[in-house]
């Protein structure tokens, strides 16, 4: 008895029909092309565009300071929803953004870098609260340099990894977990429970006005400017139980930076400025999402109930996170013998989407499957796009 496996392969093909997107790039110590974009949830007005630009231009002056004078910002992308007007904007770009680089969200949290990729790799992406910009420009800045710190150098925090605040060092000292420019002694505490060491940060650690610490300690970094580079003044101990340690086996923040792309083999050498040049705002107005979905509906054999599962996943997908004013096309295709034309999908009227789902994406026995003819039929769709049409492909296929 031999028995079947259907499996759904999703692929998206992106269409570049423009060449010329916007990417960060870093030239003469300057960042342009870093672009940021907002939840559709978000309401305009809600938007603090001014405290925004005071906050990013004091991290751009943090950078500078930190990385010894070696990159500044000198351009953001601020990419705005199709529904906003926009009318805080000055100046516009021509072109749309390669990628995202900062998602100002409107869910509540701090300001949190993803980077999936590891020590001294860029990272994903920067999630920005719309509220976080409620804060002190200064403290904001600094905590905006952290995150892109780990977003496009990657490197991380030098806060402990477990509860633990302190590190005891071979000679029996306890020192606070981090990097910093004093030697301070801790003292420990025999847990009645476990009967093991803990250790908590001097009473007067935290708010000691001359101790400045490396700007990815985030323990205390109210003096911070500099990153931890293993110099007299910010000591390293490449065995402390840190994040950035655990993950960068040990280097130092600055040494991974200096490595990294941006400044390796003395690219961006020192620039002259005492305080960089104000990074620029330009202004970007996205246009409604234009999809095609190109969705095979013939195989050798019985897949009725595969294909059931397929439009109900397509329409739980489109009604829960396709924002409404999308533009969606189907396309089905069997043999090379199938001249179905394609369907606009209405995504306002979720009774009529899902008749629509229902009435195109059926299956039919057929021996062979022309994949070619599903993407031109894809690409016929689309042509009249003037900007990247996405193309997702639904195969379905058999495996003994």
């Amino acid at each position: 008895l031999k028995m079947y496996f259907y499996k759904l392969f999703f692929n998206v093909l992106y269409l570049c029909f423009i060449t010329n997107v916007w990417c960060i790039l870093i030239e003469e110590n300057a960042y342009t092309g870093v672009a940021i974009s907002f939840s559709e949830h978000i309401k305009e007005p809600s938007f603090k565009f001014e405290k925004l630009k005071q906050v990013l231009r004091k991290s751009s002056e943090f950078l500078y300071q930190a990385s010894k004078k070696r990159a500044y910002f000198k351009e953001f992308i601020v990419i705005l929803p199709p529904q906003w007007v926009g009318g805080f904007c000055s100046d516009r770009a021509e072109e749309p953004p390669e990628k995202v680089n900062i998602f100002i969200s409107d869910l509540p949290g701090s300001l949190q870098a993803q980077n999936s990729k590891g020590c001294g790799q860029e990272g994903d992406i920067i999630y920005m609260p719309l509220n976080w910009t409620d804060g002190n420009t200064e403290d904001l800045a600094i905590q905006f340099v952290q995150e892109w710190s780990t977003y496009r150098y990657g490197v991380f925090e030098e806060t402990p990894l477990k509860k633990d605040a302190c590190y005891l060092s071979p000679n029996k000292i306890w020192s606070p977990v981090g990097c910093y420019n004093a030697k301070i002694e801790a003292s420990a505490t025999i847990s009645e429970d476990d009967g093991l060491s803990s250790c908590k940060l001097p009473d007067e650690f935290v708010p000691k006005e001359d101790l400045k610490s490396s700007l990815m300690f985030k323990i205390n970094n109210t003096g911070a400017r500099h990153f931890c580079n293993g110099s007299e003044s910010f000591p390293h101990n490449p065995v402390m139980p840190t994040l950035h340690n655990n993950l960068c086996e040990g280097k130092t923040v600055w040494s991974v930076i200096e490595n990294s792309n941006d400044f390796k083999h003395g690219k961006n050498s020192p620039s002259n400025f005492t305080v960089p040049p104000s990074p620029t705002f330009k202004c970007y107005k996205e246009e409604n999402i234009q999809l095609t979905f190109a969705v095979q509906n013939s195989a050798s054999s019985d897949i009725t109930l595969v294909v059931q599962e397929l439009r109900y996943s397509l329409y739980r997908f489109i009604r829960n996170l396709v924002p409404v004013k999308s533009a969606l096309n189907l396309v089905t295709f069997s043999d090379s013998s199938d001249v179905s034309e394609s369907v606009t999908l209405n995504i306002e009227d979720y009774d009529e989407l899902l008749n629509t789902l229902d009435t195109h994406i059926v299956t039919t026995k057929k021996t062979n499957a022309c994949l070619l003819c599903g993407i031109q039929r894809a690409l016929n769709a689309s042509q009249f796009k003037m900007h990247p049409s996405p193309i997702v492909i639904l195969i379905a296929w058999e495996s003994a």
